[in-house]
């Protein structure tokens, strides 16, 4: 019994001694963190004349819960805006088109995070889920002097995936900088493509 009991003694001992060195990655990592900032998308094949878009009234949120020291669940909200005007005149008939885009996604996947530098940590991450895009047009048609508009309106959700990554940069104890790059893919084979960057704080908890 004595023999039982100091041995307990010393890994009581053992465990107190070393416990605080034993996780302290998963100490410094914290359960998770939530971010927010501006988003830039660049879209393609979303002009009026079926060219690429700049979308820079953008918006992000997103929230990880950490698995390990590594791997984080992610799901992330974000909105693209944008106003595209033309006017074209030929034999006399002036053409006036103006499109309000607005494209949404709401994504979920997994990010892996670099945390060799505590304060410097490069993530790459893989999203999949929805994206809801809706086009609004109006166009008016002037012919000597007489002018006849109309409107149109339509809206679609699409499967999208997002695969990219960036940098989280420690600013204070209570927020961090960070900037990302990714590709978007909105749709199967007649889809769309597109580029987002992303300039954002985060917040641990």
């Amino acid at each position: 019994m004595n023999r039982s009991h100091n041995r307990c003694r010393s890994v009581l001992f053992a465990v107190v001694l070393f416990a605080p060195a034993l996780p302290a990655s998963a100490q410094n990592v914290g359960r998770g963190d939530v971010s927010a900032g501006w988003r830039l998308l660049r879209a393609m094949d979303v002009g009026i004349d079926g060219g690429s878009e700049g979308f820079p009234a953008g918006w992000y949120a997103d929230a990880a819960v950490n698995l390990d020291d590594a791997f984080a669940i992610v799901g992330d909200l974000a909105g693209a805006y944008k106003s595209i005007e033309g006017t074209e005149t030929a034999l006399g008939v002036t053409v006036s088109s103006k499109a309000d885009i607005k494209i949404h996604t709401v994504l979920g996947g997994l990010r892996y995070s670099m945390r060799n530098r505590p304060r410097l940590v490069p993530f790459g991450q893989v999203l999949f889920g929805l994206a809801h895009g809706s086009a609004n047009l109006e166009q008016s048609v002037t012919v000597a002097g007489r002018i006849t508009s109309r409107n149109e309106s339509e809206s679609s959700n699409e499967f999208a995936f997002d695969i990219g990554g960036g940098v989280t940069v420690a600013a204070t104890d209570r927020f961090d900088l960070r900037v990302g790059a990714s590709y978007l893919r909105i749709g199967a084979d007649d889809g769309s493509n597109g580029i987002r960057f992303s300039v954002g704080a985060a917040f641990p908890f």
